[in-house]
């Protein structure tokens, strides 16, 4: 089992998981209320992370530093550093810089 809390981890309830482990957050990080994370497979959150409301992070993803996954968005896959991606499938929108 594994779960990794970096500094300044926010999330607001409700929040729901498969196992309650296999999931690593860096620093900075806040997870909007309604957002569900499917941790059958290790989930990496970098850091200064944002993940708005009702988001669904499925098993295995990583998501990169400096991101915004926008409200209500499925991360299906990898996120890079550095992007504002929302949707469903989620898809990088644009740079965040």
């Amino acid at each position: 089992m594994a779960w990794g809390k970096g500094k300044n981890l926010w999330i607001t309830p409700p929040f729901y998981v498969d196992y309650g482990h296999n999931i690593y957050f860096g620093n900075n990080c806040e997870v909007n209320m309604n957002c569900t994370f499917l941790d059958d497979n290790i989930i990496r959150i970098g850091n200064n992370v944002w993940i708005g409301g009702g988001a669904i992070i499925m098993p295995g993803v990583t998501i990169g530093n400096n991101v915004v996954i926008g409200a209500g968005s499925v991360v299906t896959k990898d996120i890079p550093d550095h992007v504002i991606a929302y949707g469903n499938p989620c898809r990088v929108i644009r740079e965040n810089k």
